[in-house]
């Protein structure tokens, strides 16, 4: 937040009728100019070597349908010249014809190399996604290294060394990482979404938003992304758009349970209930064993003094989630209503075993037992 400038104090002018501020920004947008256009640059690069290395390959086939054709025709001339006995042709024909298939024998080797060298890259980056998945993550490390030596202008071995080195929490190696595989591949919207869940787990929630965003930009239909950005939103309290990027998520992905509780948090911290039902309600049709989103119920059915549902909700979040404090706390409060003493002073001792939950489950207890 800026400091408000006084009416009385004066505003310095300088000399060309810019005020200080103007520079100061006028420097920033340079900078940021300067920036954008060192990417460009490095992308353009790397897509040039890229385009080079294919057309390399298509000119060496076509070199090589070429001369295979003119060995035809000097084979031709060979049977031709040896018919007629014209030896002096002859040997002139079979010197041409030597050098054309020692040029074919070199181009045919130089491509079987190349594809030999594609086939064990892709076995080598498939080596090392079968041990990621195994959970050996330095392991596949290795793997994506090698790969990278092989072939260091394909963006995709960065981008799983960045999730390998992340599950290892060698952040900055990953974020490294994360940066070369966008360098080669600008526009790949996984890379940005994940590169965005490492900022947000560094505390770097805005450059975590900015790379959500460019996510979404380039997949329109990543719904992790939207569900990220509006995770963001909530916690900066801008709930308006975080109720837009849930909404997003769920309009793509209908069966996307979090996003729906996630939705109905908004809701509650807003005092929606109403609205905040509707979405918890469908969070625990698509997975019933969500006990987060039963939870959220029980809260804001006792905050519409719906007391029974609050606590048939309270006891499904129990019933997968035995020693969570909080639905107990909201059995409680659920019991109290109802006016069932005994059940809610044992649901608050229940609720008080979590030391976080201890004081205030205690003051209702002390409060019960005063009726």
């Amino acid at each position: 937040m800026g400091v408000r400038v006084p009416p009385s104090a004066p505003i310095l002018n300088l000399p060309n009728g810019k005020k200080p501020m103007e520079g100061y920004m006028m420097k920033i947008w340079r900078n940021i100019l300067f920036i954008s256009l060192i990417c460009f640059l490095i992308s353009a690069f790397f897509t040039y070597s890229l385009v080079a290395q294919d057309d390399d390959k298509k000119a060496k086939k076509e070199r090589l349908a070429k001369l295979e054709e003119q060995v035809k025709d000097i084979r031709w001339e060979l049977e031709e010249y040896s018919k007629s006995g014209n030896r002096a042709a002859y040997d002139e024909a079979r010197k041409k014809y030597d050098e054309l298939m020692s040029e074919i024998k070199a181009i045919k080797e130089e491509l079987a190399s190349e594809t030999q060298r594609i086939v064990l890259i892709k076995k080598t980056l498939n080596d090392g996604l079968k041990l990621f998945r195994l959970g050996r993550y330095s392991e596949s490390v290795v793997k994506f290294d090698q790969v990278i030596k092989m072939d260091s202008l394909d963006a995709k071995p960065y981008y799983c060394k960045a999730l390998s080195l992340v599950r290892l929490k060698k952040y900055k190696e990953a974020e490294q990482a994360y940066k070369k595989s966008l360098d080669l591949d600008s526009t790949n919207s996984k890379v940005y979404y994940n590169y965005g869940n490492l900022k947000k787990r560094l505390g770097e929630t805005d450059a975590a938003l900015e790379l959500f965003k460019l996510a979404v930009k380039y997949d329109s239909t990543n719904f992790k992304a939207y569900y990220g950005i509006g995770t963001i939103y909530a916690d900066k309290k801008n709930y308006n758009r975080a109720i837009d990027a849930f909404k997003n998520a769920v309009n793509i992905k209908p069966n996307y349970y979090q996003a729906y509780n996630a939705l109905g948090v908004v809701y509650q911290n807003i005092g929606k209930h109403k609205e905040a039902i509707d979405v918890l309600k469908k969070a625990v049709e698509i997975k019933s064993s969500f006990w987060r989103s039963y939870y959220r119920l029980s809260q804001s059915y006792n905050e519409l003094g719906q007391h029974q549902k609050a606590l048939q909700a309270a006891q499904n979040c129990i019933k997968y989630r035995s020693r969570f404090a909080p639905a107990y706390y909201e059995m409680g409060l659920a019991y109290k209503a109802l006016g069932d003493v005994a059940k809610a002073i044992e649901s608050f001792k229940e609720a008080a075993k979590d030391r976080r939950w201890a004081e205030r489950s205690n003051y209702e207890i002390e409060q019960l037992k005063k009726i």
